[in-house]
């Protein structure tokens, strides 16, 4: 097996502009060949020099440019292939491992594109509105920022990949200093558009000649790089977190918490927040990368912040109490009745539950139950779409332009991004007067794409209730009702319990419902010879009941005005507890 290669990247003496265009700045970085063919696979990239790649850095982070000498240009837009096989089409891959243990046995696909483990792809794919003879594309993707430039056949990628970006699998940012695991991967379909991708690939580190796989999958046989003259700058000598006594005292609310860095010029001033799990802390909440803290249950939670160039770990313990925290808890007939989702509570496993595994994407298992709870195992798609990875419910039966609440519990095994929509099942195409895919209920909830019942929200470890509302505005005779979770955005194993979808109307009561009538009197007492109560109210219009002392109701009416009146001469003497209640 050959050595694998190693580049010294110099530092840029202006950023170079990500914008298409080849500023006079590259002219001062050192040419890479990409010119060595993954095994069992033939690229036609040009001869050797034709396509290469550069890069540079600054104090913000690493610019990367691949020119790329194809000789057929086929993207994955110009194709009849299916979204999950975008990878196999024209494309440029940039790789990182930013770990100190470069021979882990990992890449990007064992950690979630990056969301952990310190190993990072960079791969956008060329958008067919954006890129026509040379006119450039730039947008963003993970944190970083690309440009195409397409000169059909040939083209050419600029990348910009900031440092906060690049974070190791200690949470902590890359080692400027260090050796950083690199590789860049060309994928190179010369089947002319419209066709299917028949990917063949050139790399300028990993071939697979030790056979453990691509650097998606392992980046033990990448290349690796060094940035001439980096130094890790001034490091972070102390935090200090405030609010040393917070509180949180309203339902769902948050408290902004803040640190102060010491010394105040340190190079990366950027932490990283963190709820700890230490013996004596009872509540549940979240807390943001800008360190702020949302509320979730009553008790108490500990906060640490962690300085990201890994000189210090704040040690303090910072406390902050919760309370006024409202447990949702619906009756029996809302969940049982009301409710139009059946086995909502997945009591039967996955009884009346259906999905959609897309084989192509690495890592999914279908959808199980345990212990009432429905563990589905996504995995990330290399198209970045959701609908991979589908768990659905087909055949409601809500009503048209009614307002309907949903509401349910998920979590995660690592922060992952979800979707939620209701769409028509129906096989009848719009062209043909059907509503197929059509997102047939609106919303304005501020997560909804383009205000449809469609929305976009995020999961974490800590088991959460969502809420969203929808009325479904566009049910027409071709609908097919179904409710749809989407998750093949992340490698993440998402959890999901306790689903309602009821009318907003019928949705009753939340938790314990405070009656806003009470008693100001009770007269007389003892009652006497009179055999008559009287119970003076504060406003009108509530139920009043008399129990005796072992909890027996013996009388109710309801009272319309601010005045009960009881004829208790049926009662044999004893104590007896007057009660209002709203029925």
């Amino acid at each position: 097996i050959a050595q694998a290669p190693s580049a010294v990247i110099k530092k840029a003496t202006v950023a170079p502009v990500i914008d298409g265009t080849v500023d006079d700045v590259w002219a001062t970085a050192d040419p890479n060949l990409i010119d060595k063919p993954f095994t069992g696979e033939t690229p036609t990239l040009g001869a050797s020099g034709d396509t290469w790649w550069k890069a540079l850095w600054d104090d913000k982070g690493i610019y990367v440019l691949v020119n790329v000498k194809d000789d057929v240009w086929a993207p994955f837009y110009a194709s009849t292939d299916i979204p999950g096989n975008s990878y196999k089409f024209d494309k440029v891959e940039v790789y990182f491992d930013t770990n100190f243990n470069l021979q882990d046995g990992k890449g990007p696909l064992t950690d979630g594109n990056g969301l952990g483990d310190g190993h990072y792809q960079f791969a956008p794919n060329p958008i067919k509105d954006s890129i026509s003879g040379g006119k450039a594309l730039k947008t963003g993707g993970n944190g970083s920022s690309y440009s195409f430039n397409v000169t059909d056949p040939t083209y050419m990628v600029e990348f910009f990949i900031p440092f906060t970006k690049l974070i190791d699998d200690q949470g902590v940012m890359v080692d400027k200093t260090g050796t950083i695991g690199f590789d860049i991967t060309v994928s190179d379909n010369d089947v002319p558009s419209p066709g299917l991708g028949t990917r063949n690939r050139a790399v300028w580190a990993n071939t697979n000649a030790g056979g453990k796989g691509e650097s998606w999958n392992n980046m033990d046989d990448c290349g690796t790089i060094t940035l001439d003259g980096a130094t890790n700058g001034i490091t972070v000598d102390k935090i200090t977190i405030a609010p040393t006594d917070g509180k949180i005292t309203t339902d769902k609310g948050t408290l902004q918490m803040t640190a102060t860095i010491l010394p105040v010029d340190a190079t990366n001033q950027i932490l990283k927040w963190s709820i700890e799990d230490v013996p004596g802390t009872t509540a549940q909440a979240t807390i943001s990368s800008t360190g702020l803290l949302t509320a979730a249950t009553n008790g108490n939670v500990v906060i640490k912040a962690v300085s990201t160039d890994g000189s210090f770990t704040e040690s303090q313990t910072v406390t902050v109490t919760i309370t006024g925290q409202v447990k949702i808890k619906y009756s029996d007939v809302v969940w049982n009745t009301s409710n139009i989702i059946k086995n909502w509570n997945f009591t039967d496993g996955v009884t009346s539950w259906g999905n959609y595994v897309d084989a192509a994407v690495a890592g999914q298992v279908a959808p199980v139950v345990t212990d009432g709870v429905a563990i589905l195992k996504a995995g990330l798609a290399t198209d970045n779409q959701p609908w991979h990875y589908q768990f659905n419910q087909p055949d409601l039966t809500a009503e048209p332009n009614v307002p309907y609440t949903v509401m349910f519990k998920s979590w995660s095994s690592a922060k992952a991004a979800c979707v939620l929509d209701f769409e028509s099942a129906s096989a009848i195409t719009p062209a043909n007067g059907g509503d197929q895919y059509n997102r047939y209920g609106a919303s304005t909830d501020p997560e909804a794409v383009n205000k449809r019942s469609e929305w976009n929200y995020t999961t974490t470890t800590l088991p959460s209730w969502f809420t969203f509302h929808v009325t479904f505005d566009e049910i027409i005779p071709t609908t097919i009702q179904k409710i749809q979770w989407m998750i093949s955005l992340s490698n993440e194993t998402i959890h999901l319990d306790s689903v309602l979808v009821v009318k907003t109307s019928d949705l009753g009561t939340v938790g314990t419902k405070s009656i806003a009538n009470s008693i100001n009197k009770v007269y007389p007492s003892p009652v006497g010879n009179g055999n008559t109560l009287y119970v003076e109210l504060s406003s009108v219009k509530t139920n009043v009941a008399i129990y005796n002392a072992v909890g027996q109701k013996m009388m109710e009416k309801v009272v319309t005005g601010n005045l009960a009146k009881f004829d208790v001469s049926s009662l044999q003497k004893g104590m007896y507890f007057v009660k209002l209640s709203d029925g």
